[in-house]
């Protein structure tokens, strides 16, 4: 049970629901009055024939080729128990892309059903495109739907700016005005953009006991107002006064724990945290988000306390919060033990990152390099990851010097890395601007492993991107379309290589399609750029007019306005309009 947030996150309701559906599909769904509406029976006979070939393919665990066999009906023929099917079939594959190829069509063609607009907006979220998400989530009816708090708390933790969730929620509210739920979630997402007046003006006009369902978001809300106003006795008062309805649940009680730490209480946590761990068995999840809250205060003996059973375990992600107590304790010594104390596995790297950043911190630059040496001798799985480490650090003490010779170095007396390693000094070399050399490392990547599409889709780029070999970087990247279809960055990549040879309603497709299946702000620049070299503007400012709303950082757009200043938007043409 972690504590993220305070509120329920977006739950994956929709990829959830397909955890462990491979079972054959049911009769019913592909009756004959189902496929009925095919024009001839030649038609039908060959929709048959690939729905049993999809099945057959189902039964074998081929999830990914069954969920194909089901799109190659098309919209004429697909009905909602066969877009269904090919979803939940398309959930046991690992192709994100293909999972939202078949939620889109379920959703078109069952528009009742709420469940494919909760996956859509589960992948949106997953690829950080928050507002599509809300969107998405505010096509659904309140008693369907994830709570809209929860989701734009999940969001800002994550990264997403408060401000732009405002516009739709307005749209919204103006059109559903009892939507309660909305109106908390707009308020939260006026407290996280430092709209602080509005938040309190809006939050008196509500009322707990008009909340729909629990009514615990009122309480949490205003917490959170009242913390983010540097009232922390007021969030105390909200919290307990939302516990005195709801005693059990363990949200307010960890926004009372919030409150106590926001107000300098660290000491009135302890049978508040004892409490909720005893009510949830000792959850060693909940126990490390505690701690991490207390470290988030500059409490860390209470937080060594939470800590404190799962260190003799070496819990990984205990051990990390542990060394971080340790540097607030102003004892870097035993941060040092916690990290080397740190096995292989998911948090190894983010403790050598910390261990580097305090030997850095303390003033200790050769120490921090000694470090990773040491732990590229101990951890000799881990040398390609850390000799990245090792030559970024060497390039922030101003010795790139050393770290082009470590690389190269390892490069000759490591054999079993050596491809990793080869792969690193390009990007090096490609970010020192040594274009020619950067190719010669690619070039033999590509040599060694020819059928490899990404190997491909690097080297190809590089020569559309930095030189005139266009008909050499688009046979390979055309080789590597070939192998790898549906990857977003390979269909970029092809697309920007037509578009650079002049081919520009070939590479327009492609990039349509990548943006479409991947929105990225580079993508979305050289989609715009293709778009005005073929002369649509319209088209090319509205592709921009979406990036530049939907990304907070843009560096490839940037460049591409400063080499075409036309397409720059007029001043405020896409500023977000927030009423109150």
């Amino acid at each position: 049970m972690g504590i993220r947030t305070l509120f329920f996150p977006i739950v994956a309701i929709g990829l959830g629901t397909l955890n462990g559906c491979a079972a054959p599909a049911t009769p019913s769904a592909f009756s004959d009055r189902q496929l009925m509406y095919t024009p001839n029976d030649s038609d039908r006979s060959a929709d048959l024939e690939r729905l049993l070939t999809a099945e057959l393919a189902a039964s074998r665990g081929q999830f990914e080729t069954a969920t194909r066999e089901y799109l190659s009906h098309g919209e004429r023929m697909t009905t909602p128990a066969m877009a269904e099917r090919a979803t939940r079939l398309a959930g046991q594959t690992n192709d994100e892309l293909l999972l939202r190829q078949t939620a889109s069509l379920w959703a078109e063609v069952a528009p009742a059903n709420p469940l494919p607009r909760h996956i859509l907006a589960e992948l949106a979220g997953s690829n950080r495109d928050w507002p599509e998400a809300l969107t998405l989530l505010l096509t659904l009816p309140p008693d369907e739907r994830p709570t809209l708090a929860g989701f734009i708390d999940n969001a800002i933790h994550h990264g997403a700016d408060a401000k732009g969730f405002i516009p739709p929620l307005q749209r919204h509210i103006a059109a559903h005005p009892t939507d309660q739920e909305a109106r908390l979630a707009l308020i939260l997402a006026d407290i996280h953009a430092d709209r602080l007046d509005v938040a309190r003006q809006r939050y008196q006009q509500e009322r707990p006991e008009s909340i729909r369902s629990t009514g615990v978001n009122y309480w949490l809300v205003g917490q959170q107002l009242w913390l983010a106003d540097r009232q922390p006795d007021r969030a105390i008062a909200s919290a307990r006064a939302g516990l005195a309805v709801h005693p059990n649940d363990y949200r307010l009680t960890v926004a009372l724990i919030q409150a106590r730490l926001a107000a300098g209480e660290p000491e009135r946590t302890r049978p508040l945290t004892a409490q909720l761990l005893a009510r949830t068995d000792d959850d060693t999840s909940l126990r490390l988000s505690l701690a991490r809250l207390h470290l988030g205060y500059k409490a860390p003996e209470q937080a060594m306390a939470l800590l404190s059973p799962l260190l003799d375990t070496d819990q990984p992600e205990g051990l990390l919060l542990a060394a971080s107590a340790a540097t607030q304790q102003n004892n870097p010594s035993q941060a040092l033990v916690y990290y080397e104390r740190i096995p292989e596995g998911s948090a190894f790297m983010a403790a050598q990152r910390q261990a580097v950043a305090l030997l850095l911190d303390i003033n200790q630059p050769d120490d921090a390099v000694a470090w990773l040496q040491a732990q590229r001798d101990r951890h000799p799985h881990y040398l390609a990851e850390l000799a990245a480490s090792q030559v970024a650090l060497l390039d922030r003490l101003d010795a790139p010097g050393q770290g082009d010779q470590l690389l190269n170095d390892l490069i000759d007396n490591h054999p079993d890395h050596n491809d990793d390693l080869l792969y690193l000094r390009a990007m090096r070399r490609l970010n020192q601007q040594k274009t020619g050399p950067a190719l010669d490392d690619l070039r033999l990547l590509v040599e060694r492993h020819p059928d490899q599409p990404h190997l491909l889709n690097a080297y190809g780029y590089t020569l559309a991107d930095l030189t005139d070999r266009s008909r050499e970087a688009i046979a390979l990247l055309e080789k590597a379309h070939r192998l790898a279809p549906d990857d977003p960055a390979i269909q970029d990549s092809l697309g920007w290589a037509y578009t650079r040879a002049g081919r520009y309603r070939e590479g327009i497709l492609l990039l349509k399609q990548a943006y479409n299946d991947m929105p990225d702000e580079e993508l979305a620049a050289h989609l715009a750029e293709a778009l005005w070299l073929d002369r649509h503007r319209p088209q090319a400012l509205a592709v921009i007019n979406d990036a530049l709303e939907r990304f907070e950082e843009h560096p490839t757009l940037d460049d591409l306005l400063s080499r075409h200043p036309s397409l720059r938007p007029e001043q405020g043409i896409f500023s977000t309009q927030i009423h109150e």
